[in-house]
């Protein structure tokens, strides 16, 4: 048996040698993006946007979890895998939408004992697969499908483990299914539908052994995510409000045994995803921050059999989507980069006794979606591309033959975008401020083995974007203002020996982002439109052999340029723009040198574009585009601007910057690319002819006019398959040519007398367009490259020759056994056992048998809507043709009888031949009830508030009826006869929608409810409707039922009796304890104004902030503060000048969905003067501290005092409006001099204010 292998290392990597313009695999790939590479010697530079680099391993790992190492499972996964199982027999099922070891994506697979794939198990899905469990020998799977094997099952399906084929089970929810669990051979499926196996199950279902529906029916007000069962106890999460009507949020548990819902209770603030049971734990997963009363983020414990939550507190900092446990450690997957102060990205274990971190899981570069432990082997999935990497801090050397990194390293605390030799040592540009603890803001030079910055410091302010080495100068392009004291915008030169600032002044008005040398001329591209004094948009030129002097070039761009390229007398540009001067040109342009003008070039793509390369004759570009064929990253020939199809595509995401070095080029952004790698890349350019032929070429199904082949790969990057007919293949491919196919013989590129029926990468092919009796060569050719980089392997093609044969036999087994399900007013599946044909017509007919027969040599359309297909005459209508056993036949009319007869045929086209004989069997669609003819009537309304009212009315002559309830206008959508609703009667609850503003809130034989979950002031219109039927035979009442509207009330009410009797129950000389009469409103807003009394008005509809320190709440237009907001009678105020006049006012208001509503007509007034001064100093001159820089640059800022401040100093930061918009305590020893990091603050002017023990200090600073 086939064993997992441990690796003692990381992992063993097989140098992989470049072909033809493919992606290197064996190099490393990060997390983020890489924005600056460079080749130095024998390694490979990264810099960028970056945390971690790995190895491409594709979407599933394994983790011996006894021995702490990784597995080695033999596959590559890439794709996403949602679910795994394993069965007793040591097999393990995928679920998702994935693809195995490069080939095409499926839905499910299965891996034998030691992860070899079992290719003898392909079902066809046309849905990716969510969720899957084991029960009874049979796999169920759930997820986004309609179809399996061509055969009709939506949503969830089971497969027979003994014969690996698809069981007949078919319910048919009518909404998706989120969770399976297995509980004593019952299987639980949860979810959000309201329909299944043609009954009422409200998100929640139960069936037995035999897959038939149990009784179990506890309806979900919402949906669920997770199930867990133990011993007689479910477990439901999820989404949802209340279970079988008893108010439950997001979680809840059931009593098997009862069908009652359990008095266990502990609600969850937010979503849970999993649940996971350990002794008498239940542990809870997901996305929510409470469970119960406590704060818990994303995972918590509780007693399954109290309810209480245990103290149990990872603290994780994002969501979870999956846990397993085993013994004392539970493992999370999720979205998460922290576990408490551990970091700890997307992969993590906790101790289950303390809740602290544990173990040392491998680092993966995405979010993990799945995890399953099997034995000691931990199986994990997700979004990742590489696991079993290590951190990296936006920096990385890899060895450029290897691909793996060199053990030197940078610490460097910020992003790098670019990198330039200079002298054999490396400068580095970016957003940073510290490399390996030494200060060096945006720009530093480093030697290239510790990677210590040199004394080359020319003190730039701000981000360094882009460097340009020339000469004994260095460009320097970003977004900064000065070299240490002397001013320069965006754009500089600096002295590459001594770090001086050079005199050139361009002035740029804003930051300049990339530039580009072009012999003696330099181009500038950013968000500018002047340099200097002179229009310039976006972009710019200067004559280096001419002191850098603006050039008269002018392309006048009219919108965002990011990326430029230059190719001799051409400049490329790309980025969001439309026009280029007078002329046309969206998202990319080339530009001649010589005075800016639009070039011919003029390559289509669709969206913006970030990156350019241009190279030997080719244009690479990436960005957020689409191409006729491709996304994110494309290749234009330079000469024609034609799109060449590239070998090299995103699956999703794109390209965000392109470099390029010797013939190899560095791809990095946000992508994973067909070939799983993801957001860095290395593409070898250079091309080299195949060594190993196509070989093995086999020809099958083999018919008149067509036939298939199928052939063993080489060792090249494509196949072409050239076809002849009645003599071998004699002529051959030229390198530098591009061949174009067409499976139709005859139709594609003709080389001599061959033509190319086959080009690309797959190894089978159906050929089309023979002659019948006719024998047909083919030839397989391999190669590498494309376009003119295009290199044949044309010594030995893969060769064989086939004859097609004359015409078919009519089968000689009729199909059996027609059945009939689904059966409906208007629909009903058709089941057989087919015959030994390759195909079947099946032929309907109403009211009577099928009497006409499929001629031979003719091709019937069929349509499944009776009625649609071809008419065979007299009405008989193919509904079905093709090799499958079932079909759904729809467009049928109530109460009719429907015959069927199931043809078996073999061959196609004019070759067709039908068994006449075959199998007939009839169904009645059902019938619709009577319809009512006695409408409701009387419909009044009661017990009217903001969210709720009672309905009543007479009944009609119906057996039940619907209510129908329309917000804003009157009813106006009607039920569909045979259709089925749902009520749960709340207009925003679980109620079926007839449109985006019609809800039916009632369902049942009764003549009054309760309607809930209205909006206030809203007028509703509702409709009662009779009907008579259940399920498929409902018959509702078209006309004549009883109509009505009511308007809910409103809370927009402002208090009426304000507030009385201010009293100052004490007065110091620093605070004002003051109390008053409550007035009728449910809160009240007090504001305090130094010096006179109030003039100026709460706003109606504005909600206050108030804080009982005075000034540091929300002020008004007069300079009043808030200092309470809420219920109660009294209020200390403090914070007072001493010996000051203050006055007080409270305004009763009560709360609303638009903000707060103020009673200003009537409120009370009164004020005091504060106590003298104790005899505490307390300095309010603006002189006692300084702030610099003034304005604020980068959002740092630093005051000095004329003395040592409190360790426990409190900085208040106000705007001009007196409003608290950031606060900061001291907590370093007593010092004169504190740097502030402030958070993003509008330009404007600010005060800050300083509590140092019982000293205020205050001054006020500028941002722009």
């Amino acid at each position: 048996m086939k064993k997992l292998l441990i690796l003692s290392t990381v992992f063993v990597y097989t140098l992989l040698t470049a072909t033809a313009q493919n992606v290197v695999s064996n190099f490393w790939e990060t997390d983020g993006q890489v924005n600056a590479t460079l080749r130095l010697n024998n390694k490979i530079y990264l810099g960028g946007e970056f945390s971690y680099i790995g190895p491409s391993t594709g979407s599933f790992g394994a983790y011996n979890l006894t021995q702490n190492q990784l597995l080695s499972t033999g596959i590559s996964i890439r794709g996403m895998v949602n679910a795994m199982v394993t069965d007793n027999a040591g097999n393990t099922y995928l679920g998702g939408n994935f693809s195995v070891n490069g080939a095409s994506f499926i839905s499910l697979a299965k891996f034998g004992p030691g992860m070899v794939l079992d290719n003898s198990f392909k079902p066809s899905i046309n849905g990716a697969i969510q969720k899957m469990v084991i029960n009874n020998n049979s796999l169920y799977i759930a997820g986004p499908f309609s179809t399996i094997n061509s055969q009709f099952r939506v949503g969830l399906a089971a497969f027979d483990l003994t014969t690996s084929t698809l069981s007949s089970f078919a319910p048919n929810p009518d909404g998706q299914v989120n969770s399976l669990a297995t509980s004593n051979g019952v299987l639980y499926v949860g979810g959000g539908f309201s329909f299944i196996s043609n009954s009422n199950r409200s998100s929640l279902a139960a069936y037995d052994a035999s897959k038939n529906l149990l009784s179990f029916n506890m309806p979900i007000n919402g949906t669920i995510n997770s199930i867990a069962v133990k011993d007689s106890l479910l477990f439901v999460a999820g989404n949802f409000d209340s279970i079988a009507g008893v108010s439950r949020d997001n979680l809840g548990s059931i009593n098997i045994l009862t069908s009652t819902v359990r008095n266990w209770r502990a609600d969850v603030a937010g979503s849970v995803y999993q649940m996971a049971f350990s002794g008498s734990s239940l542990y809870v997963a997901g996305n929510f921050y409470q469970v119960g009363i406590e704060a818990r983020n994303h995972l918590a414990g509780l007693n399954y059999l109290t309810g209480a939550v245990l103290s149990f507190n990872p603290g994780f900092d994002d969501a979870i989507h999956s846990i397993a446990i085993k013994g004392n450690t539970l493992y999370a997957a999720g979205m998460f980069h922290s576990i408490g102060s551990d970091s700890r990205n997307y992969l993590g274990a906790v101790n289950l006794s303390s809740g602290s971190v544990t173990g040392t899981l491998p680092k993966v570069n995405g979010e993990v979606h799945c995890l399953l432990n099997s034995g000691d082997s931990l199986f994990f999935t997700g979004m990742f591309s590489s696991y079993g990497g290590q951190t990296a801090n936006n920096f990385a050397v890899l060895d450029r033959n290897t691909g793996t990194p060199v053990a030197a390293t940078m610490d460097i605390n910020g992003p790098i975008h670019d990198f330039e030799i200079i002298g054999g040592q490396l400068l580095v540009a970016g957003d940073f401020s510290l490399i390996n603890s030494t200060s060096r803001m945006g720009v530093a030079i480093v030697d290239t083995i510790g990677f210590v910055p040199n004394s080359w410091d020319p003190q730039v302010d701000g981000k360094v974007y882009d460097a340009q080495v020339f000469g004994n100068t260095v460009y320097l392009a970003g977004s900064f203002n000065y070299f240490g004291l002397v001013e320069r915008n965006y754009l500089a030169v600096v002295d590459a020996a001594t770090a001086v600032l050079n005199t050139w002044n361009p002035n740029p008005n804003g930051p300049v982002t990339k530039l580009v040398v072009n012999g003696s001329q330099l181009y500038a591209i950013g968000d500018f439109n002047t340099i200097g004094s002179t229009s310039r948009n976006k972009i710019a030129s200067f004559d280096i052999s001419n002191n850098r002097a603006l050039r008269s070039w002018n392309a006048n761009v009219d919108s965002t340029i990011n990326a430029i390229s230059s190719n001799g007398s051409s400049i490329f540009i790309g980025g969001a723009f439309s026009n280029v001067g007078l002329n046309s040109r969206a998202f990319i342009a080339s530009l001649d040198t010589s005075a800016g003008l639009a070039q011919t070039f003029n390559a289509q793509v669709s969206g913006e574009v970030h990156s350019l390369k241009a190279d030997n004759g080719l244009l690479y570009v990436g960005g957020d585009f689409s191409t006729q064929l491709a996304t994110g990253f494309a290749c234009f020939s330079i000469s024609n601007s034609q799109e060449l199809d590239f070998p090299v595509k995103p699956m999703s995401g794109m390209v965000r910057k392109i470099n390029q070095s010797g013939t190899q080029l560095f791809l990095s952004g946000n992508f994973i690319l067909e070939s799983s790698k993801a957001n860095f890349a290395v593409v070898n350019l250079s091309v080299s002819a195949p060594t190993v032929q196509a070989s093995s070429l086999n020809i099958f199904n083999i018919a008149p006019t067509s036939l298939s082949l199928r052939f063993a790969k080489g060792n090249g990057s494509k196949y072409i398959v050239l076809a002849k007919q009645g003599s071998a293949v004699d002529t051959f491919p030229i390198n530098g040519s591009t061949l174009t196919a067409n499976s139709e013989f005859g139709s594609g590129q003709n080389l001599g007398a061959s033509f190319v029926v086959y080009n690309g990468t797959d190894t089978s092919v159906t050929i089309t367009g023979l002659n019948t009796t006719t024998n047909y060569h083919f030839a397989v050719f391999t190669y590498n490259g494309f376009s003119s980089n295009t290199i044949y392997l044309q010594s030995n093609p893969a060769r064989a020759n086939q004859s097609t044969i004359g015409g078919y036999n009519p089968p000689t087994s009729a199909a059996t056994n027609v059945t009939f399900s689904d059966v409906r007013l208007n629909q009903m599946m058709v089941k057989w056992t087919h015959g030994n044909g390759s195909g079947r017509y099946v032929v309907a007919h109403v009211t009577s048998a099928v009497n006409k027969i499929p001629a031979d040599s003719t091709v019937y359309i069929s349509n499944s809507e009776f009625g649609s297909g071809d008419d065979l005459g007299a009405g008989n209508f193919v509904v079905y043709a093709g090799t499958e056993d079932s079909v759904l036949v729809t467009g049928l009319t109530s109460g009719l009888s429907y015959y069927f007869k199931v043809f078996e045929y073999n061959g196609d086209g004019q070759f067709r031949r039908v068994l006449a004989t075959a199998p007939s069997a009839s169904m009645a669609t059902l019938s619709k009830a009577t319809e009512p003819n006695t409408g409701s009537s009387a419909l009044i309304f009661s017990a009217v508030s903001k969210t709720s009212m009672q309905l009543n009315w007479t009944n009609g002559n119906g057996a039940s009826r619907i209510v129908i309830a329309s917000m804003g206008q009157a009813v106006s959508t009607m039920p569909t006869d045979g259709e089925t609703y749902f009520s749960d009667n709340s207009f925003n609850g679980a109620s079926s929608y007839l449109s985006d503003r019609e809800r039916v809130v009632y369902v049942g034989s009764g003549n009054q409810f309760n309607l809930t979950g209205l909006a206030e002031n809203t007028t509703y219109y509702f409709a009662v409707i009779e009907y008579n039927g259940s399920a498929y035979t409902i018959n509702y009442q078209s006309s004549g039922f009883a109509t009505g509207s009511k308007k809910t009330s409103s809370s927009l009410i402002v208090p009426s009796t304000a507030a009385k009797n201010i009293v100052f129950t004490k007065v110091g000389s620093d605070s004002l304890g003051i109390s008053f009469t409550p007035g009728n409103g449910e809160k009240r807003l007090v504001l305090v104004r130094k010096g006179s009394s109030l003039n100026s008005f709460p706003v109606l509809g504005k909600n206050y902030v108030a804080n009982t320190e005075f000034g540091k709440g929300d002020s008004l237009d007069d300079g009043s503060f808030a200092v309470w907001s809420d219920a109660g009678s009294s209020v200390t105020v403090t914070n007072l000048e001493a010996k000051t006049t203050y006055w007080v006012s409270v305004f009763e208001f009560n709360t609303s969905p638009f903000g707060n509503l103020y009673l200003i007509d009537s409120f009370p007034e009164a004020n005091t003067i504060t106590l003298p001064p104790t005899g505490i100093n307390k300095i309010k001159s603006s002189g006692a501290l300084r702030t610099y820089p003034n304005p604020v640059v980068d959002g740092v800022l630093t005051i000095e005092f004329e003395k040592p401040i409190a360790s426990d100093a409190t900085f208040s930061f106000y705007d001009l409006s007196g409003k608290l918009v950031y606060e900061f305590t001291n907590e370093s020893i007593s010092q004169t001099s504190v740097q502030l990091t402030l958070p993003r603050l509008d330009a404007g002017i600010y005060l800050v204010r300083v509590a140092s023990g019982k000293e205020f200090f205050q001054t006020k600073f500028k941002v722009n």
